[in-house]
């Protein structure tokens, strides 16, 4: 399925006076939901934001409305789940990259099982051996279990590639970004730089927990650590423009609740826009792909 990226008005439940819900729109918006449905039921994620089934007519109606609602309240985790998807607001953002990101687990799928389709013609399967199945497999993220949401993009799992897109690997300039990635003086890095856009990008929770920590500390400049009871997360280089704005010290915050806006403070003035994402399991810092893609902490790679 090919979905365009775009839409030109608002879906859904529409403000008074305001312009919206063109066919061509509604059926981009009816297929990211359906996208999101399939990523949410794969690898065994066991979550369904949304329990009836999503029709692709192009017509507004109160199904595609309710699941809208749905997604914000189950996904995003909005307060006030309002059922309207603008063209640049966070619902469109993160159903595209649910789109992403389910694309990359059929591709994946695909790859394993060797599937070669030719235009006209039956595809021809040849099953892939358990090694080259394992290693072909694991290149693709797979939806996270229960380890909450990627802090960028506000949906499960976390794929590296493309590097250098908004809620994948930061491009490796001045340094990579990637767990255990060495820096200088053989140090290794104790987390993970997940791209997003300078002063725009908003970070988002996690997951529930309650910021232990909210201020400027040595590389990491602006920084936030988030105390999830099992684990607990770290969040750097946040914007000084609205870096008070959204959260203080002691407050509990909710999965998917914005705590900050990417920045370039600390040592990343010469690298590209990212956050440093790190999770600390028992005091040691975990790999976050691996938690991210729903790996349990005690067996995530650690330092």
């Amino acid at each position: 399925m090919s979905i365009s990226y775009a839409i030109r008005f608002p879906v859904g439940t529409l403000l008074p006076n305001q312009t919206g819900n063109k066919s061509d729109d509604v059926k981009k918006i009816q297929h990211l939901l359906q996208s999101a449905q399939k990523l949410f039921s794969m690898a065994g994620a066991n979550f369904s934001f949304y329990s009836r089934p999503i029709l692709a007519t192009g017509s507004i109606n109160d199904d595609t409305r309710a699941a809208i609602r749905a997604y914000q309240k189950n996904v995003l985790r909005f307060p006030a789940p309002d059922g309207r998807v603008d063209p640049q607001g966070r619902t469109f953002f993160s159903l595209c990259e649910a789109a992403r990101q389910f694309q990359t687990q059929v591709d994946a799928a695909l790859a394993a099982h060797k599937v070669r389709q030719y235009s006209g013609k039956d595809a021809t399967v040849a099953p892939a051996s358990p090694t080259q199945a394992s290693q072909e497999t694991t290149s693709a993220s797979q939806p996270a279990t229960g380890a909450g949401i990627n802090p960028i993009t506000g949906t499960p799992g976390f794929n590296p590639h493309p590097a250098g897109k908004t809620g994948h690997l930061r491009e490796s300039n001045n340094g990579r970004g990637e767990f255990k990635a060495p820096r200088m003086g053989g140090r290794p890095h104790r987390g993970l730089d997940i791209r997003g856009v300078l002063n725009q990008s908003p970070i988002y929770a996690h997951r529930d927990g309650k910021v232990v920590f909210h201020g400027a500390k040595g590389k990491g400049g602006n920084q936030i650590t988030i105390d999830h009871g099992d684990v607990s997360t770290v969040y750097c280089h946040c914007s000084n423009t609205d870096f008070r704005k959204w959260v203080k010290s002691g407050q509990q915050v909710k999965q998917g609740q914005q705590i900050a806006t990417i920045g370039d403070t600390g040592n990343a003035k010469h690298t590209p826009p990212h956050l440093h994402f790190g999770v600390f399991y028992k005091g040691r810092a975990i790999d976050p792909a691996q938690y991210l893609n729903g790996v349990a902490p005690a067996k995530c790679n650690s330092i």
